[in-house]
């Protein structure tokens, strides 16, 4: 249940952009495109480990902490279904938690909302994950009125075409433990959900 002073103002504005549900998001990439970025911005050992790869068009995420046996899991094509408030309100909360972090944290904050707006104990909306009370300290304290960066933008494009760092049990980040810590990256603990 989103708070009545959260649901009046993000039923109206997120910092002068107008709700309008009836839009559908667009990606801004295609597919083959996001596998070039991907490859630009990692080094030259994982260019040359994914090349053959990506020559057929099927590169693998880099794995960093994630098992290989889950990584053909989290590589799971979702059908585009969120509006371009939707990936607004995500660039922005992924600006807010990890806006002076690396790419890689960035994928992993808007992992977490989503894995929570695929699961039952939580909103089914990534409006109402943000928006629940005492989830998102950007959401109290302003912060998601800040601006996305072109990282943020485009880690929140990478998520809702589909891309997860983590498995779907993974729904807490914090400076502090909660769950069974799957990685910390940064000052950041990533953990499941234990139930």
């Amino acid at each position: 249940m989103i708070s009545a002073i959260g649901y009046i103002y993000c039923d109206t504005y997120v910092k002068g952009i107008k709700r309008q549900p009836e839009q559908k998001w667009q990606p801004r990439y295609t597919q083959e495109e996001w596998q070039q970025i991907e490859i630009e911005r990692n080094s030259e050992q994982f260019v040359k480990e994914t090349a053959q790869e990506f020559e057929t068009e099927t590169v693998a995420e880099p794995s960093n902490s994630i098992e290989e046996e889950t990584q053909t899991e989290l590589e799971t094509e979702v059908e585009t279904k969120y509006t371009e408030y939707d990936f607004e309100l995500l660039a922005r909360v992924i600006e807010a938690e990890a806006g002076g972090e690396s790419d890689y944290h960035k994928l992993c904050v808007g992992t977490v909302v989503m894995n929570r707006v695929a699961s039952d104990k939580y909103p089914d909306t990534i409006e109402g994950v943000i928006y629940q009370p005492g989830q998102y300290q950007c959401v109290t304290n302003s912060h998601i009125n800040k601006e996305p960066s072109e990282s943020s933008y485009e880690a929140a494009e990478s998520i809702l075409d589909g891309r997860r760092m983590f498995r779907s049990s993974v729904v807490y980040q914090a400076e502090f433990i909660q769950g069974k810590v799957v990685e910390k990256v940064g000052n950041t603990y990533f953990c499941e959900d234990e139930d």
